[in-house]
């Protein structure tokens, strides 16, 4: 029986045989991680992701009624009479609460994916990698907030359905979108 062999359980001792070989996977294993994590490519890229998330961040945070909080697993959200219409975390995923029925034709059109954990719940995910990114999550902000100042109090900046309307249209989204929040915002006014 090998000496790395618990003789007791007939299994694996916690300490390896060949110590040589463990601290060789260990010097492996880090060379790999300074590759990936730590290369120029992987640095850039990030980067540029956090410059994309500072602008949508400034961006939204001049909405009316918008306001901005760290979010618990990290990142920014932004709150409307402290109803989340949204948050990015610092790696770029984004995720954008909606009544299940505009989440469903978000995802059903292609723009934005069903939520990574939640996925029945109306929530849709998107990841911020390019400008073109940025314009695209920040259209689907602005139409989770059009939701939260139509339908909820929002103070001096609350909407009325024809400005609702409106502000929803003037949105580079699809049209099968924009059709079904207007219906749901409708139908639940």
């Amino acid at each position: 029986m090998p000496h790395d062999i618990d003789r007791a359980t007939g299994r694996r001792s916690p300490s390896p045989a060949n110590p040589f070989r463990f601290n060789l996977r260990r010097v492996v294993g880090g060379a790999r991680l300074l590759l990936t994590e730590a290369s120029p490519w992987r640095l850039a890229f990030q980067r540029r992701i956090g410059d994309l998330k500072a602008d949508l961040v400034a961006e939204v945070a001049d909405w009316p009624a918008v306001e901005t909080a760290p979010h618990r697993y990290g990142g920014t959200e932004f709150l409307v009479g402290g109803r989340e219409i949204g948050h990015v975390h610092d790696w770029g995923l984004t995720d954008i609460p909606f009544v299940r029925p505009v989440g469903e034709a978000v995802v059903t059109s292609g723009i934005a994916a069903r939520h990574h954990v939640l996925p029945d719940s109306g929530w849709a995910t998107t990841f911020l990698e390019m400008p073109a990114d940025r314009d695209r999550i920040r259209d689907l902000l602005r139409l989770s907030w059009c939701w939260h100042v139509a339908h909820f109090d929002a103070g001096a900046d609350s909407l009325d359905p024809d400005a609702a309307e409106r502000a929803a249209r003037a949105l580079a989204l699809p049209e099968a979108v924009i059709e079904t929040f207007l219906s749901t915002l409708r139908s639940r006014a």
